[in-house]
């Protein structure tokens, strides 16, 4: 039976969560860990055509914190 001491934050696609500390009931015994970064969920993405007057890319979202990114980038035409 563990009790929890310290509250952790849960982690972020590039964060890791905090510390979280706890006590067995029984005998006393401290734990603790750290829960590791998710890392991002990228979508299919959205093809961008490139123009002559900018590249070409795919734009991708991660499901989880909506951050973008630019991939498979293509020259002007």
């Amino acid at each position: 039976d563990w009790f929890t001491i310290t509250e952790g934050t849960e982690p972020t696609c590039t964060k890791p969560g905090s510390v979280v500390e706890l006590l067995c009931l029984r005998c006393g015994e401290m734990d603790s860990g750290q829960l590791p970064a998710t890392g991002h969920e990228w979508d299919e993405g959205k093809v961008v055509k490139a123009t002559c007057k900018e590249e070409g890319y795919t734009l991708k979202t991660c499901a989880n914190c909506k951050a973008t990114e630019k991939v498979d980038k293509t020259p002007t035409i």
